[in-house]
């Protein structure tokens, strides 16, 4: 059975929530290539690489239960090794050791540029946008 290019690209995608979702920041190399850029939007900023990314896990989202969910996707294909995606998505942000504190909801989606390479496909860019108002439900 063959795999395609666009399903390779997808799990490489899907990495990043089952990685933040469950904790296990030894998920990020299945996503990203070791000095990825992640755009995100303030205060979070640029964070640079694998170790950027584990920060944030270790940092902001300390104490913090995730879940994400992936939505509409578009990939294209630049060249047998670079692709761009866009996907839709829905993060929820739970603060368990925060009683009453409200679920922050974010609704958005991923640019990514993405390589291929001898591990296969892996983030090498990726910017965060928040779509919709965190209060817009």
């Amino acid at each position: 059975m063959s795999v395609s290019d666009h399903d390779l690209i997808r799990n490489a995608i899907a990495h990043w929530p089952l990685a933040v979702d469950q904790a296990d920041p030894r998920l990020l190399t299945e996503a990203f290539t070791p000095d990825a850029l992640a755009h995100y939007p303030p205060p979070v900023g640029t964070l640079n690489g694998i170790d950027g990314l584990k920060g944030l896990m270790q940092t902001r989202l300390h104490g913090v239960t995730t879940y994400h969910c992936l939505g509409t996707q578009v990939i294209q294909l630049q060249s047998p090794v670079t692709a761009t995606a866009r996907t839709y998505c829905i993060g929820i942000h739970f603060y368990p050791q925060e009683p009453g504190r409200e679920p922050r909801r974010i609704y958005g989606f991923y640019d990514d540029s993405l390589v291929k390479s001898d591990e296969g496909w892996r983030i090498a860019e990726r910017r965060v946008v928040e779509h919709l108002p965190t209060n817009a439900f």
